[in-house]
This record gives structure tokens, sequence and C-alpha cells, in this order.
């Protein structure tokens, strides 16, 4: 049973295990509580034995009217078998008043609650009845749910369940190439493929080296030029940027590739080459920090163009789409080109959407020109950068060594399974079908 009385609302008990956590404008709810001099629709509470007050349904109400120095009006729940969370989950749901986390938290609570409550029997399909859902929402709500307590890390940036539930999916389908390539990895070629590429900090992993060993560096580093704040400022970020985003910071690229650089420059030998992808924001800064190191740098940065329709900006009211990348390259000592009259800009195709297995993928057929420009078969080539593998299986179908660092753990191990798998290939005398994209 249950009556209806106006009561102090410090005298009422508001726990810390409640789904809501954004209060909203409690401003404009008190505005109102002051205009109608009341507070027309009654908060709810029950009433222990002890005589406190336990809040089900009304925190702001209960904020609002506690601020304003008021009583409440509450209706009181007297009856031992009503379920308190049961009720807070539904009028706030009623409401429209959860953020998406705390919309899936709630009815995976909700869920479980009623499972125990009905025990045999009871599933999906019954708890989406009672909070009237669809049984695929309730499901994905739950999943969600579950999701946010193991790896929050994959919903960065989502600002709804829209997003939320396209984070969800692309995690899953990474997840699933991740174990895949784990189970690669363990095979022969896997344990070759181990000796290639190395997890870590690339500038640890360079220390390892010998010094004056490596024949030449090739990569695509990070760019400084803070993309996700910059390309995608006036639009919602790509799926992949939920999991994919990295520290692309101007202060990140000048610390890393600074200290990268002097340590390179130990384990290249005196007659080798260099070659780095950049924006063209920092083009001279590179060129300017190889040069210290004794390279001789082309001042004017190499271009490889993508594809006309290929161009992007995220201001195309006032510029025109960029669909080409800088790099720079240079050469230390009696080093030469190796094959020499070459234009310095490049036309190939970029990785289609479909086959990218990183954000900022290379072709392989450019990574093998620029590899041939600047290599000869069996010299040694370090990619301390090196993604998904592009630049290492590029390099062995040219013939070369190479070595890969990576830092993040799912794109080390699609590098391995992709090495462990040119490797294979290279072996049964298909290295012209590696890495066809």
């Amino acid at each position: 049973m249950e009556q209806i009385l106006e009561l102090d609302p410090n005298e009422i008990i508001i726990e810390h295990d409640r789904y809501r956590k954004d209060m909203g404008d409690l401003d404009s709810l008190k505005d109102a509580i002051k205009l109608t001099g009341k507070n027309i629709t009654p908060i709810q509470v029950r009433q222990k034995t002890d005589g406190t007050f336990i809040l089900i349904a009304g925190e702001r109400r209960t904020r609002a009217c506690k601020e304003l120095g008021i009583k409440v009006r509450a209706i009181v729940e007297t009856d031992a078998s009503l379920n308190d969370k049961v009720l807070e989950i539904m009028e706030n749901k009623e409401r429209k008043q959860f953020t998406w986390q705390e919309e899936a938290k709630a009815l995976d609570d909700l869920h479980k609650i009623l499972s125990a409550k009905e025990q045999k029997g009871w599933g999906y399909r019954d708890t989406a009845e009672f909070a009237k859902i669809n049984i695929r929402g309730l499901s994905t709500s739950i999943s969600l749910s579950k999701a946010l307590e193991t790896t929050p890390e994959i919903f960065e940036g989502c600002k709804n369940t829209e997003q939320a539930i396209k984070a969800f999916k692309k995690h899953k389908i990474d997840e699933a190439k991740a174990e895949l390539a784990l189970r690669k990895s363990k095979t022969d070629y896997g344990k070759k493929a181990q000796s290639i590429v190395f997890f870590g900090n690339c500038n640890n992993l360079i220390e390892a080296l010998p010094v004056n060993s490596i024949n030449a560096l090739i990569s695509d580093p990070i760019y400084g030029i803070d993309v996700f704040n910059t390309r995608f400022e006036n639009r919602d970020l790509p799926d992949l940027s939920y999991q994919d985003k990295y520290d692309d910071t101007k202060e990140n690229f000048v610390e890393t590739l600074t200290t990268l650089i002097q340590k390179a420059s130990k384990v290249l030998k005196h007659n080798s080459a260099v070659l780095m992808f950049c924006g063209f924001q920092n083009a001279q800064f590179l060129i300017d920090l190889w040069s210290k190191e004794g390279f001789s740098m082309d001042v004017i940065p190499g271009v490889w163009v993508r594809g006309a329709n290929t161009g992007r900006t995220n201001r195309p009211e006032k510029y025109f789409n960029r669909c080409y990348d800088l790099f720079v390259y240079g050469l230390r000592g009696d080093a030469v080109l190796t094959k020499q009259g070459t234009t310095n800009v490049l036309n190939y195709a970029g990785v289609p959407t479909v086959n990218r297995e990183h954000p900022s993928q290379k072709p392989s057929d450019l990574l093998e020109d620029l590899i041939s420009r600047l290599c000869l078969p069996g010299h040694i080539i370090l990619d301390p950068m090196c993604g998904c593998g592009s630049t290492l299986i590029a390099a062995l179908k040219r013939g070369c060594k190479p070595i890969g660092f990576e830092l993040d753990m799912k794109y080390h191990s699609i590098a391995l399974s992709n090495v462990a798998k040119a490797l294979k290939m290279k072996d049964a005398g298909m290295a012209d079908l590696i890495g066809g994209n």
C-alpha cells in the first residue's frame, strides 16, 4: 500500500548506486517549482522499518527541493515486495532521462532482476515486453553494458547509441582478426615472423639493434598534425577512429621523432638511405633533423598522388580536397639511388577501405617502387612504426631483409600474421602475389 506525504528532502536517503549520474539543469527545475509554489509530480520513496525513507524515483525533484529549502511531495511505498530498482529504471526510461551508457547498464540490470525474480523460463523476449522495447534493442543494450565493463576504451568519443553500436561492431571484427592473427603466428612461419616484427616502443627497441647494421629506414610515422581534432572537427569521426585514435599532437611528434632519428642515426650504416612519409607542415622539420645526422636530404619532398577522387578536407567550404601525401628522403655517405632518373611524383591508388587493415595503410606497389629506388636485394630495412606490416612485406618482395617495430598490440598481431603469410608465399615461389591490394 502507499500514501502521499510532504517530506523534508534531508530525510530522504539517496543511495550512491543509482543509474542516473547527470542531474541536468536543476536551476530551471527550481524556477518551475518556485513558479507553481509546489512540486506537482510526487517523487517515490520506500519507508524502511527504522522509519527512514529511501528514494526510488525523482532524484532531480528531491535535490531541487533540498536546494530551495522546501518540502517535497512523495508517494511513500510500504510494500516490502516492491522492487526499487525496477521502478527507478522504468521511470527514467519513460522520461528518456538516461544517457546511452546509463540506459545500457539499466536494461542489463533490469533483465537480471526480472530473470532472478521470475526464475525459470524468463528470457530476453519477456524483459523486452516488460520494458516495451524490441528484443534486438534489449540484446544490443546488454551487449553494450558488458563491453562498457570490460573494454570501456572502445567507446571513446561515442556520443549516442548509434555510434556506440558501430564502435562495438568494429571492436568485435578487430577482435576476431587479432585472434586469427594470433593463431597464424603460432605456425612455423609465424615463428619466423617473430624475428622480423617486434612489439613495443620504437625508441626502446631500436637500442637493441647493432650499431652500423641497417641499410635503410623507410617508414610512415605519426604526422604530428593532431589529425583527430583537425580533419574531423566539423563532422563525426569515422568508425575506425573510436579504436584507432593515437597521440598525433605536434608535441608528441617532435619528442618522438627527435629521439628516434638520433637513435636511428647510430644503427644506420654510414652509407645508408632514409625515407619518411609526413604532413606538409612538418616536412622541413624532418629534413632538418636528418640533415643534422649527416644525410643529404632533398629539400623538395616527394609526392604520392593517391587519386583525384580520394581527396578530403575538414573545411570543404574553404579548401580544395587534398589528394596527395608527401615524403622526405635522403642519402648518407657514398650511398646512391639504385634506380636513377625517376620522378619524385608517384601515382598509385590508395588501399580500398574494404581491404584496409590500418587507417593510414600505404599500397604495396607504392612501397615496392620506393624500396627499389633506395635499396638492393639483401639490404636490411627498418620500419620503426610498421603498422600492419606493409613496408615489411614490400621489402620481402624486393628480396630485402625487413625489421619492424609496432607499439599497438592489435596491429602488431596483424603485422605478424601478414609477414608470416608473405614468408610462406615467398617460399612457395608466389612472391608476386603477396600484398595485392
